[in-house]
């Protein structure tokens, strides 16, 4: 292959190149096939392999995490909620409620003071 002559050190050249290149390109895809005609049906690329592979690994341990983490929360004790609690909650929903009542008040006076400049009664 190699030869002294000026043309033969870059035909060895391109044909390193070339090699390097099949071989690239053999090492980065996986032919498969699904019908067994031993034709590739498609091809995956390595890089997606892999990421597919990592997204099943991160699926598989997320549901064990969240198993374990069930688990862990059926032993708790029930919260037990007190009357302080709901007194608390009542307390508040009585405050909202007379404060609507008061901008409730207001936007009336503003209505009535609007029509009265409207109609000029």
């Amino acid at each position: 292959m190699y030869s002294p002559v000026n043309g033969g050190v870059q035909e060895r050249s391109s044909y390193c190149y070339l090699l390097s290149k099949i071989q690239k390109q053999k090492m980065t895809q996986l032919n498969v096939d699904v019908d067994g005609d031993k034709k590739p049906d498609f091809q995956v690329d390595f890089k997606t392999l892999i990421m597919a592979v990592g997204m099943v690994v991160s699926l598989t341990l997320s549901y064990a995490m969240l198993k374990t983490e069930i688990e862990i929360a059926k032993t708790m004790p029930k919260p037990i909620v007190s009357q302080d609690d709901t007194r608390v909650v009542n307390q508040k929903l009585d405050f909202l409620i007379r404060e609507f009542e008061k901008f409730e008040l207001q936007t009336d006076k503003r209505i009535e003071d609007l029509e009265k400049r409207v109609f000029k009664k």
